[in-house]
């Protein structure tokens, strides 16, 4: 070590060794003189700064590597040093190596006396940070790119402690990540599903990712937040667990979303976004404004009485009874009665005066379900209260006044039964004053995925449940089903689902055998039909099956044979019965 003012007692081997021991060590050791001059620069300092000792030995420390930013740092560091300052610790500044290119190293700085105490030499040991320094800022990267992401993404160590969290998960939770951080994730988040089943601690312990499913959280204001939550494992390169991923979307924004869709898609109780239920949508107020008689006609489970009650409500009459009465489950007599009402002693049981329905229904409205069943000794009954307001009871001599609004519903065709004898034609017209036809569910394939969220909401509600939908198989059964009990039919097969499914999605093996079983068939060549050439290849199948007679093919399919007709035009089928 070529210092001839630090001589001391070492013996020529010691130097020697001191020497190699400061060469091999992983850092750099400079010496300088008070002034700033270069007396000492070992191997390691040789290697990071691409000079050779002959090259810097006596030249200025600070002009030669020090950038001109952070000169006059050092300057004054010197001389604090040169006052009395014995140790400067942890300094980082960068150096220039011999290409120009900045490394970044943190100092320790001491003093070297002589034996009288005057100041011989400064020892600098520098610290690469250049390694560290990459990691720090591949971190704040990491950290950059996940506090530019929308969604909330929380890390958990395998005791499901947090371990970061970026912005987005700070805003969705209300708590910092320095609030966040060394807690339990379940105490952070409280989500819904926490109390039955941890979703981060189901992923960890099956190694599955989970999927976009639907809960609520309690922010730090406890205020229920709507989230979609996604899970994955957190492993290292030999693919031992270092914990959890849980990703969190705010719902919130689509949550407003749907009120204002369901809000324009929803009348009363009433969900279609088909153009015949937006049509009526627009004029059912009207309608319901009068006192004027209506007829609905539809096939069963297309929702008539939902369209009835909303007529009711949207009446000057809705603080009044909404009474109904389903005409075909009762026998002529025992129909007239329950219209009509009877008064003691009117027949052998009759052991007191009973009010009937349009009694009941007095000042409201009174709702008569499968009016196409009724007997024509009833019919001419009915047309009477129609025209006049008044009936009297079975047994009464009495005419009673009747104060009631009728809304009439059939699932068949009732100008054929007038045409047939069966229904009166001056009755048919008495209630036919505002027709309303209500398409099935096959005709309004868009309001199929509307319903089922509607629906799995509801039992979520009414079972305690929190299945968050269907899987995409299963939503590709129901939308190829063709539902002979249309909305009914959907509800049920909903609720059906609820009662198997055991996960967090619906999928197919929860729906009915029957339902899976008319799903047409995948196809191999991962090709998907449209709903016009299903609903095509379904005609044309039925067609073949009756011979085509369109009748029984209407009836089959549960159509009136002008719908069957009309869809026939629309998707080209030129169709002539087979000759023989």
């Amino acid at each position: 070590m070529d210092v001839d003012e630090a001589k001391g007692p070492f013996s020529p081997f010691e130097k020697i060794l001191l020497e190699e021991v400061v060469n091999t060590a992983d850092s750099l050791i400079i010496l300088t003189d008070p002034r700033g001059r270069i007396r000492f620069f070992n191997r390691k300092a040789q290697e990071l700064t691409g000079f050779q000792p002959e090259e810097v030995l006596g030249k200025s420390w600070i002009e030669r590597f020090v950038p001109p930013p952070h000169q006059s740092k050092i300057q004054r560091m010197l001389k604090a040093l040169q006052d009395g300052k014995t140790i400067s610790r942890n300094e980082k500044y960068p150096i220039l190596t011999k290409e120009g290119k900045e490394i970044f190293i943190a100092w320790d700085r001491s003093l070297v006396k002589g034996q009288r105490g005057d100041i011989n030499l400064v020892l600098s040991v520098g610290h690469d940070l250049t390694s560290s320094r990459a990691i720090e800022e591949e971190r704040s990267q990491h950290q950059t790119i996940l506090d530019s992401i929308a969604d909330g993404v929380i890390t958990v160590d395998p005791g499901l402690k947090i371990i970061s969290m970026n912005r987005a998960a700070e805003r969705i939770t209300g708590y910092t990540k320095e609030e966040g951080c060394g807690q339990y994730c379940r105490d952070i988040l409280r989500c819904n599903g926490c109390t039955s089943s941890c979703l981060l601690s189901e992923s960890m312990g099956t190694g599955k990712e989970l999927v976009d499913l639907d809960g609520t959280i309690l922010n730090k204001q406890n205020r229920e937040i709507p989230v979609r939550l996604s899970t994955t494992v957190w492993q290292n390169q030999q693919g031992r667990s270092l914990g959890g991923i849980l990703v969190l979307r705010d719902l919130r924004p689509l949550t407003e979303l749907k009120k204002e869709l369901f809000g324009k898609y929803s009348f009363q109780d009433i969900i279609s976004k088909n153009k015949v239920f937006l049509e009526l949508f627009q004029i059912l107020p009207n309608i319901a404004r009068s006192d004027a008689t209506v007829l609905i006609t539809g096939e069963s489970g297309t929702g008539k009485e939902l369209v009835a009650k909303a007529l009711h409500e949207l009446s000057a009459r809705k603080d009044g009874p909404f009474i109904k009465v389903n005409c075909g489950a009762l026998p002529e007599t025992l129909l007239e009665s329950e219209l009509f009402g009877y008064k003691r002693g009117a027949f052998t049981d009759a052991k007191q005066d009973k009010p009937g329905r349009f009694r009941l229904a007095e000042g409201g409205t009174l709702f008569l379900d499968e009016i196409g069943d009724i007997s024509l000794g009833i019919q001419s009954k009915l047309l009477r209260v129609l025209e006049t307001k008044e009936y009297e009871p079975l047994g009464g001599t009495r005419t009673e006044r009747a104060n009631v609004r009728i809304v009439s519903a059939t699932n068949k065709d009732l100008w054929s039964r007038v045409q047939s004898g069966e229904f009166r034609e001056d009755l048919y017209y008495r209630l036919n004053l505002f027709p309303i036809e209500l398409p099935p569910l096959r005709e309004r394939l868009e309001d199929i995925p509307l319903l089922i969220e509607h629906f799995v909401e509801r039992f979520n509600h009414l079972k305690g449940k929190a299945i968050s939908g269907l899987t995409r198989p299963a939503l590709e059964i129901l939308m190829n089903y063709h539902y002979p009990g249309n909305v009914r039919e959907l509800q049920n097969i909903i609720e059906h689902a609820f009662i198997l499914c055991k996960g967090r999605q619906i999928s197919p093996d929860c729906l009915p055998a029957y339902v899976r079983k008319n799903a047409p068939p995948k196809r191999e060549t991962g090709e998907r039909k449209t709903l016009d050439e299903l609903e095509r290849d379904l005609i044309l199948e039925t067609l073949r099956k009756h011979n085509g007679n369109l009748v029984e093919t209407a009836r089959e399919m549960g159509m009136h044979r002008t719908t069957l007709w009309r869809k026939m035009k629309k998707l080209n089928i030129l169709w002539k019965r087979p000759s023989g």
